[in-house]
Order: C-alpha cells, then structure tokens, then sequence
C-alpha cells in the first residue's frame, strides 16, 4: 500500500525542488466539515487541529450548520466560520468575536435560503477575503462543496474518506489533489473503482495518543467491565450481545456489560434484558456524544473498562474502538477480515455476525484468563503506536497539503509556458 510518507521520498529525489516552489504559495488551509463529520472526529478534532496550528500559515474550520463542538475546538485558537440558515438553525449565543464569524442567511431572504448555490457563493467570498490557498474536506460528505468552493476560488481540494459509502467522488476534477481513506481496506475498495486515478488515493490513517498503561484489569479483583458503544436500532447486533450475556450468566461468569446508546429499540432490549434475568449485569446508558468535546472526559470512559465489544461491522469511522484500544482495552468484534484496527488475536478477538455463542466465547475467554486480556490489549496499544498516532495522521496530511500545492504550480507553469510559445 502506497502512502503519503513514501510518495513524498520519492519527489524529493527530482530534480526539481518541491519544498522550494510550495514556499512560493502559504499553507492557508481550510477544513470542511458539518456537524455529522465533527461528531464523527470526535476526540481527533481537537488533535488535528493542534497538530496543524504550527505546521500552516493559518488554519479555518467552516462548519455546515450549528454544532455545539464548535465551542470547544480552538486549542489553540483557530479562526472558526459557521455558515448557518435561519430558517432550520438558531444563532449561536456568541455571534461574532475576533475567531468566530457566522454566516447568517436572514429569515426573510428566501432566495438565498432556498439557493444552494448563493449560499456558496457568500461562503467563497469570505474565504477569498482570508486568502486561503487549500481547501481540506474532512469528509466525503462535503467533497461537492469541497469541489464548488475550489471552482469558485480557483484553489485545489483534498477530501478524507471516512466511510465506505463514497458514490459522489469526482477525482476527474483537475482541483482535486488527494483522496485519503482513513482505512486500507477503503483505500483498495477505491483504488479498484477508480483506477485510472490510483496515484490521487493514498491513505491517511486517523491517529490518536496512546495511554502508557493498559487499563484492562487495572483495578484489582473486580467483575470484568465490558462496554459496548451502539445505536439501540435494530440490526446492530445488541440482541447477539445480550444472548452472549445470557451465556456466559449461564456459566457463572463474573462481569458488568455497560451498553452506550440510544435508539428506537431501546424498551424492547431493556425487556429483554429483564425477561433473561440480567437485569443486574446488563445495563443501558446514554450515548457518550456529548462527551466528545471533551478529550479527558472521552477517555476517562474508556480507561474505566477493561473489555470492549464492537458488536457490528462499521462501514464508517467512529472515534470509540480506536479510542477503546489506546486506552488499553481488550477488544471484541464481530468480525470484519479487511480491517485496519481489526487483526484476530493480534488487535482483537474477531467473533462471528449473528453468533451469540462465538461471541460468548471469545468473552469468556477474556473474562477467565486475565493475563492473556492485557498482553492482548498491550498488543493492541504496541500496534496503534506504530500506525495509528496523531502525529503520524498530522506529518502525513501536511506533505499532502505540500504535495498538492506543488503540483497545481506544476500545471500552472506549464500552461504560463504554453501560452508565452
């Protein structure tokens, strides 16, 4: 798998100085996001933007829409644009400051409420008024306004990739300088759609900071804590998980299962719970997304807990098993063979979809050999080290920034040579 890192080696050997002619043109960078990506970040928001506070000339987030994470990003300070519509969203408490600035579509102005296209333009222009030279979509789901603000600017775009769900890509688009996938397994299902633009796709893992000390079975000789982060829909695997508790209740096992979330189906696993007589091992909390703005806080959750169970495959990118495995968890998933995080009794211990009784398994296995749980966890945290730090996701994105930059003054000079013949 070709990266960021290797693709920057191998420029620096050409004759021409990439470092030289990006100097030419400053790192004022953008991010894109809505509030959906940003609770997708979670804890690495604030990372990310530490790490590239030193590394651009200036740094802006734009936010689509209201989101109370905005509150809590600037550490240190960086210049915030929330382009809200009055006719679905309320103004902020603090409307404008010397970092925060608000777009804010009137309620009578119907054209431009109903006008994508205005929007985009009040949006452009503010940008061009900060002299922004790159464009970075957090996400593809703001990759098409990634593409529009670059028209209008003239300036390129990169996009992140959190989801295997990426049909409105266009790396046609000669503004378009990098498409980065957070997983491998994402980065291949691309490379095989796209092909014949390979040399755009490279892959940025998400990173984090990994605890010194392994918290699975930290706290003496206390029943296991089990915690598992899900949606209480249907077809995510919370019944499994429950039938693996009725299990290994069954076998005299020792444990607590915290189950994070929210859902539709909440009354009916509750019930559930309660008619299978695990109503003092099983029990349900509200979803840790509030607690997002907050990186202690969100950690503090996972320090608590020795073992954490994803109980369904993921198509997209969500802070907590990564935020589970460095803070030293030992980890149980339903299985997924492509995964970067995923890797069976070397990250993980991989179980079967719709098999409660692997599921169980691989619990109690967790559950009566506490020696092997931490060398597990300590495995786990020895691999985020060596692929997963938010250092690493920083040093990469910036060559991609740099790399970009360099290779649009390429085309640029080339065309300025064409036309002067």
């Amino acid at each position: 798998m070709t990266d960021i890192s290797n693709m920057t080696e191998t420029s620096q050997t050409e004759p021409a100085s990439g470092e030289d002619k990006a100097e030419h043109t400053p790192l004022r960078v953008v991010l894109l996001a809505d509030d959906t990506t940003l609770q997708q970040y979670g804890p690495v928001l604030r990372r990310l933007t530490v790490g590239l506070y030193d590394e651009v000339a200036s740094l802006t987030l734009v936010c689509k829409g209201r989101s109370n994470i905005l509150e809590f990003v600037p550490s240190p300070p960086i210049n915030i644009i929330s382009d809200i519509s009055s006719l679905y969203e309320t103004l902020p408490a603090k409307e404008d400051n010397d970092l925060m600035t608000v777009l804010y579509t009137p309620r009578l102005n119907i054209p431009e409420l109903f006008n994508r296209s205005a929007r985009i333009d009040r949006l452009a222009a503010e940008l061009s008024s900060r002299q922004v030279t790159l464009i970075h979509s957090l996400s593809e789901r703001m990759e098409k306004l990634a593409a529009e603000l670059s028209k209008r600017l003239k300036i390129p775009y990169i996009t992140s990739i959190l989801s295997e769900n990426h049909n409105s890509l266009n790396p046609k688009e000669s503004k378009c300088g990098h498409i980065m996938p957070c997983y491998s397994h994402i980065a291949r299902k691309l490379r095989q759609k796209y092909p014949d633009y390979s040399e755009k796709i490279h892959l940025v893992e998400i990173g984090t900071h990994v605890n010194n000390s392994t918290s699975c079975y930290d706290f003496g000789d206390r029943w296991a804590q089990i915690f598992c982060c899900c949606p209480l829909e249907k077809n995510m695997g919370v019944p499994e998980l429950i039938k693996a508790a009725k299990i290994l209740n069954d076998c005299d096992k020792e444990f607590q299962i915290m189950i994070a979330g929210k859902g539709k189906m909440e009354f009916e696993y509750r019930r559930m719970v309660n008619s299978m007589g695990l109503g003092q091992k099983v029990h349900f909390i509200d979803p840790i997304d509030s607690l997002i703005a907050d990186n202690e806080a969100f950690r503090k959750v996972f320090r608590m807990a020795d073992i954490y169970v994803q109980c369904r495959p993921s198509r997209t990118w969500h802070p907590e098993l990564l935020e589970a495995m460095s803070a030293g968890n030992a980890v149980v998933a339903v299985g997924e063979t492509e995964h970067s995080l995923l890797i069976d009794e070397t990250t993980a211990l991989l179980c079967n979809l719709h098999h409660p009784e692997d599921m169980a398994e691989k619990l109690g296995k967790l559950i009566d050999d506490r020696k092997y749980a931490r060398e597990l966890a300590n495995q786990c945290q020895n691999y985020i080290k060596k692929h997963f730090l938010a250092s690493e996701m920083v040093g990469k994105l910036v060559k991609a920034y740099k790399m970009t930059l360099e290779s649009v003054e390429e085309v640029e000079e080339c065309v300025s040579a064409d036309v002067n013949k």
